[in-house]
């Protein structure tokens, strides 16, 4: 069963929501406005699978704490990595769903120490959005936005068609994300160049995309296989958008399963 836990940091706290009676294999970070409690079925289908993985909340979401003014990416980075070093089980795999998978890069790249391979799931940051969805996304994290409003953008945008039934398990229902660390995540986004960061270090990657995600479209997994070929896996999932978690666990959990048991 899955329970919630503190660890400290130079710049606050992280929440980890974990088994406690078994040690990680991986870490898993949410999405660009945290809420890892909307995870909680993928990370227990995960230590199903036998790979228990730990979800960490980034500042400002659930019970993790840090200033929220004036972050940059280093300092995000810097909290996932002291709390993977606090879990002390050395270095570990770390998956990111969406925003979080350009923090997994990140870690990879500044802290390599605490990583030993990463997961993107929904990764973006060389291929744009669809205008339309870019558009939508920004209204996604507007202040004002309505809670009916988010749902339908949720629905619209994040879910491949016929999966609208999945708005009340997703993340746009989470109590612990916060729209205040998603803006805040987002300016730190725009303050540094994507070739800081999307390469991943020089760790190995699993890239796992949707087919039909018009948020993180599936050019940005075939670019990065394209670059990186010594070192990229590529998993394309049919019938699956920016929500991918949500619409095709098993699958995503089968590809993490095979990534991890070849060389």
């Amino acid at each position: 069963m899955l329970q919630s836990e503190i660890v400290a940091t130079s710049a606050g706290h992280i929440e980890v929501l974990r088994e406690p009676s078994r040690d990680p294999r991986a870490v898993l970070l949410p999405g660009g406005a945290g809420g890892i409690s909307a995870y909680s079925d993928f990370l227990q289908q995960l230590a199903d699978a036998g790979i228990p993985t730990a979800g960490l909340n980034p500042r400002g979401c659930g019970r993790s704490t840090g200033l929220l003014e004036a972050v940059r990416l280093h300092d995000i980075a810097r909290d996932f990595a002291e709390a993977i070093q606090a879990l002390s089980f050395g270095p570990l795999v770390v998956m990111g769903h969406a925003g979080g998978n350009r923090i997994a890069r990140m870690l990879a790249t500044w802290h390599p120490e605490t990583v030993s391979g990463i997961v993107l799931i929904a990764a973006g940051g060389i291929v744009l959005p669809q205008a339309e969805a870019a558009t939508a996304l920004r209204t996604f994290m507007a202040p004002d936005i309505s809670p009916e409003k988010r749902r339908q953008i949720y629905r619209d945008y994040f879910l491949a068609p016929g999966h609208s039934s999945l708005v009340d398990a997703a993340s746009v229902a989470a109590p612990d994300q916060s729209l205040a660390f998603g803006r805040a995540f987002a300016t730190a986004m725009s303050a540094i160049p994507n070739d800081a960061w999307s390469a991943g270090g020089d760790a190995r990657m699993l890239v796992v995309q949707g087919l039909q995600d018009r948020i993180a479209p599936p050019e940005n997994g075939r670019a990065l296989a394209e670059r990186y070929p010594d070192r990229v896996t590529l998993v394309e999932i049919d019938n699956a958008g920016h929500a991918l978690y949500l619409e095709q666990p098993q699958a995503i959990v089968a590809a993490i399963r095979n990534w991890l048991a070849g060389p």
